[in-house]
């Protein structure tokens, strides 16, 4: 839990959300109750070595290289 929470802690708050509308910047705002059901979530997808097929999708937004002026 307690690495669980760090993680949270050091990620990049201006990072943009994926698919779920996430972002690290809500997930730093959660109180303890969210953080300990989030926690228990991720410890049985590890467990049971299961991935949620949702987590095999990603948004990529290629940005476009921009010439100086």
């Amino acid at each position: 839990m307690q690495k669980f929470r760090k993680h949270i802690r050091k990620a990049p708050s201006g990072s943009v959300p994926g698919p779920s509308g996430l972002s690290y910047a809500m997930m730093k705002e959660w109180p303890e109750s969210v953080l300990v059901r989030a926690h228990a979530a991720v410890q049985v997808i590890w467990e049971e070595k299961i991935i949620p097929v949702c987590w095999n999708k990603k948004w990529l937004f290629p940005k476009p290289k921009i010439q100086p002026d």
